[in-house]
């Protein structure tokens, strides 16, 4: 009985050790969260007014090239999983991952054609995303997998179209010409829906990770209970037979 109440201890001390690791990282994931969030309503003026510009959708006949941000770190494997699920959907499309995770999983073929390389979706700026843009614009049509995540934390992804053009009506002016202006707008329209779809990622994978160490968390918090109460069982079973065991000597 005393190895198992040994044990018991050294079981809490261990859970107890775990719950310090988990509580910092869900301080961590807290403040990205809340640093992603203060960026992503900085940029949202922007984000607004560009979307606001008078503007219609039109059929692009440029083959489909999907964008999207996935995790570098872990603890949110109901990310990528998704990802590749919302790609299998799409019958292995051509696809721009920005992140680290599951990067050979979609690197493999089996989910999609990967057209970039490894790369951290951390600390993005508006100029490695105009590159992108800059790059791929006149080639392809470029859509969004935006995540969308739940209270709960279940995630899904959805896709946000980029092929707009300006409205021509008769009483605007547009210098020095509707197709100069309509291809700058092009490229800053795309330019800030990937930049929110960014902002979107990064703020969803820090939500993800802040609630899965608050589960890890409460938990713990469970299981110490339990070994709690085990332990005090045991030990009274323990006063209880030593108890008896003095009876008996007496007799």
């Amino acid at each position: 009985m005393s190895r198992s109440l040994a044990s018991i201890a050294k079981r809490t001390k261990t859970i107890q050790t775990t719950q310090k690791i988990t509580n910092a990282m869900k301080l961590v994931s807290m403040s990205k969260l809340q640093r992603y969030r203060s960026k992503m309503t900085k940029y949202d003026p922007i984000y607004k007014h560009v979307n606001n510009l008078p503007k219609e959708a039109y059929e692009n006949t440029l083959p489909k090239l999907y964008l999207a941000f996935v995790p570098d770190l872990g603890l949110v494997s109901a990310y990528p999983r998704n990802l590749i699920n919302k790609l299998d959907s799409l019958d292995k499309p051509d696809v721009y991952i920005i992140g680290t995770q599951s990067y050979d999983k979609f690197n493999s073929g089996d989910h999609c054609v990967l057209l970039s390389d490894r790369q951290s979706s951390e600390n993005l700026d508006i100029d490695e995303i105009k590159n992108i843009v800059t790059s791929k614009i006149d080639t392809y049509n470029i859509v969004c997998l935006v995540p969308q995540v739940s209270i709960s934390a279940k995630i899904e992804f959805i896709e946000v179209e980029t092929s707009y053009k300006l409205s021509s009506e008769y009483d605007m002016l547009f210098e020095p010409n509707y197709e100069t202006a309509n291809k700058a707008f092009q490229k800053v329209y795309t330019e800030t829906v990937i930049m929110n779809a960014y902002y979107q990622s990064k703020v969803s994978e820090y939500t993800m990770r802040r609630v899965a160490m608050e589960q890890a968390t409460e938990n713990a918090d469970n299981m110490l209970y339990d070994l709690k109460l085990k332990y005090n069982r045991l030990r009274q079973e323990k006063i209880t037979e030593e108890i008896a065991d003095l009876t008996q000597a007496e007799d």
